[in-house]
């Protein structure tokens, strides 16, 4: 707004042409480095504003995302190899645990078909487990009953403990493993698998056990008698 004042009052000033023009041109030389300093001001303002730019440091705090390092933390979920173990026992050939899980025996001796027999079973007797190795060796039905599935066992017995390997063919041929515990009272044997864990609680049979062989009895009370008889091994 000054150089309008300014050149009302040289229009009121009565002086030459020259001045008028001179005082003229220095005000509106004046009045623009005025302007342009005030600019210059606001300006440099806004400038000091970009200061806050410069906040954008706190964007440097998104360091923070490099806490995103705990993710590595999901190295727990490999943990979940316990799964992976469940797949490697498939790849055992059909095994129901990885070799070792609860023992590490081999299945030895062929596989055993069932013999039907007309009579009744034979009547077990007991005796003393002899400790040691032994392999299914025959797998007998009595009272005309019949069965088709083939077996291959191998047993080891030791002071109270028992330990076990075994295919059925009516089971797909899955090599199983066991371990536990067993006692043994007049004609009758109790099993009780400890290995894998939540195995079908404890199998009593009635058993006859020689010096060289051991025969158990299942189904006593019933039509459908099996007799199983495990060889020892040298």
């Amino acid at each position: 707004m000054r150089p309008p004042q300014t050149i009302g009052a040289c229009i009121l000033i009565n002086t030459t042409l020259t001045s008028v023009l001179f005082l003229s041109l220095s005000v509106a030389l004046a009045g623009c480095g005025s302007n342009s300093s005030s600019s210059s001001n606001d300006a440099g303002a806004a400038g000091t504003g970009g200061t806050t730019g410069t906040g954008g440091a706190t964007g440097t705090g998104g360091a923070t995302g490099t806490g995103g390092a705990t993710g590595t933390g999901g190295v727990t979920g490999t943990g979940g190899t316990a799964g992976t173990g469940v797949d490697a026992s498939a790849g055992n050939g059909g095994s129901d645990l990885a070799p070792g899980a609860c023992n590490d025996l081999q299945l030895s001796g062929p596989p055993v078909t069932k013999t039907t027999n007309a009579g009744p079973a034979p009547a077990m007797t007991g005796g003393a487990v002899s400790l040691g190795t032994y392999v299914l060796t025959a797998m007998n039905k009595y009272n005309g009953t019949q069965g088709s599935n083939m077996h291959r066992e191998t047993w080891v017995f030791t002071a109270g403990h028992v330990e076990a390997v075994t295919q059925d063919s009516d089971k797909g041929n899955v090599v199983t493993h066991y371990s536990g515990t067993f006692t043994s009272a007049s004609n009758m044997v109790v099993i009780t698998i400890t290995c894998p864990v939540g195995a079908p609680a404890p199998l009593t049979l009635q058993y006859t056990s020689t010096a060289t062989e051991i025969k158990t009895l299942s189904e006593p009370n019933s039509s459908d008698q099996e007799v199983h008889t495990i060889t020892k091994q040298p």
